[in-house]
């Protein structure tokens, strides 16, 4: 019988940081719009003040507010109309003491004017303006410069560009943004009993899973996928496909057959290039190997679903992340109960999130290794060191979540 040396959760990322492709730090310059989804590569710094000029929120009236300042609903001050500011234009007239100028949403105020009354708290009458409701000084108006000035530091190195960065990028005349190159993946998935998604699962066979899974995650990560087969386990087919593979990525993900088996291809093929680890002391991610070829790396993940997404996060999405400096989100919470965990290994303890008024709560969710429909009931996932015995009822933990998009 043969035996896995495993390798710590810690010595298996120094392994991954120390062959990360060039791509994986390269910059590209794309437009604020083609940038959505990617890394920033640099802080971006406003090259001018938002908002432009100071503005009103309101549609209603430029006042002064002292001038109105006693105003109420039985005892309205009275204030000479002088005019109206269109939108998209410079106002030409300034404002005097007891006059009022008609403003819309997004005017720019005018000189002497320092609030806005609403329309709602006025009335016209032949000429002048009856105002029911005091302001304060600067009510219902922005100010220029108030959100952004000069080199002001918008967004920071490792953001991910959202579509609401971009509009923030336009407001201060941004076109263009240094962001990282995606990383190109392509995926593998081996088994004789695999079958395409539309076929049915009969005669001791089963959907493929991982590739679906795999790809996903891969999107939803920020990564791009470059090629995706299903083989089954054939030596042949499957140095065939690496070698395709190869050829098109920078990483290669292999899934399944990395247990200790009859019909094991992987270390067998990913010993035509150097064999780097075979055997991870993480639950689940124990059967995981990795292998160089030249500067490319190939990762066999473990057949289990929920594991191979486990493995991809912990050891090369999180190194990735860690390199460009972008933020892993986690929460907070209390464990509801004790957790249990395998000492000698990292565990990735599955757990669900509730919120029972005053804190959150997580409680395991124990799978067995086809469970991914109870996987997926989870909000994300706890990480108990090799050291650690478990944690005990109340002890405040950090909660991973699964997607990118975070957690609840």
């Amino acid at each position: 019988m043969k035996f896995f040396h495993v390798t710590s959760l810690e010595d298996c990322k120094n392994i991954v940081e120390s062959r990360l492709p060039k791509s994986a730090l390269a910059k590209t310059n794309k437009t604020t719009a083609d940038a959505v989804g990617f890394v920033l590569a640099e802080d971006v710094k406003s090259p001018d003040y938002f908002p432009p000029y100071t503005r009103s929120t309101v549609d209603g009236f430029a006042i002064r507010a002292e001038d109105a300042y006693c105003s109420s609903a039985s005892i309205p001050a009275f204030l000479k109309i002088k005019g109206k500011i269109l939108m998209g234009e410079m106002p030409t007239i300034s404002l005097e003491k007891g006059e009022a100028i008609q403003i819309a949403t997004g005017g720019v105020l005018p000189k002497g004017a320092n609030a806005v009354v609403m329309v709602e708290n006025v009335e016209e009458l032949d000429g002048e303006l009856a105002v029911y409701s005091p302001v304060k000084q600067w009510e219902n108006t922005v100010l220029y410069g108030e959100e952004v000035k000069p080199q002001d530091v918008i967004a920071k190195r490792g953001e991910v560009v959202s579509p609401l960065m971009v509009g923030v990028f336009s407001s201060v005349g941004i076109e263009r943004v240094d962001v990282y190159n995606k990383i190109k993946v392509a995926i593998i998935s081996t088994g004789d009993e695999l079958v395409a998604v539309s076929e049915k699962a009969e005669n001791g066979k089963i959907r493929d899973v991982n590739t679906s899974l795999l790809d996903a995650m891969l999107v939803d990560d920020g990564y791009e996928v470059v090629s995706a087969v299903r083989i089954p386990d054939n030596e042949e087919l499957f140095r065939k496909a690496l070698d395709n593979a190869l050829a098109k990525a920078d990483w290669v993900l292999v899934s399944g057959g990395s247990s200790i088996g009859a019909k094991d291809l992987t270390e067998k093929v990913l010993s035509s290039g150097k064999i780097l680890l075979h055997g991870l002391a993480l639950k689940p991610g124990k059967p995981t190997i990795i292998a160089g070829f030249g500067e490319k790396t190939v990762f066999g993940l473990p057949g289990n679903p929920f594991a191979a997404l486990c493995v991809f996060q912990t050891v090369c999405n999180s190194v990735v992340k860690s390199t460009r400096g972008e933020k892993t989100s986690f929460l907070y919470a209390y464990a509801a109960t004790n957790f249990p965990s395998s000492p000698g290994r990292t565990t990735l303890q599955p757990v669900s999130i509730e919120f029972d008024g005053d804190k959150y709560l997580v409680s395991p969710i124990f799978l067995k290794s086809a469970h991914l429909y109870s996987a997926l009931k989870a909000d994300g996932y706890v990480v108990l060191p090799e050291t650690a015995e478990g944690i005990y009822s109340g002890t405040l933990v950090k909660v991973y979540p699964f997607s990118n998009k975070g957690i609840l």
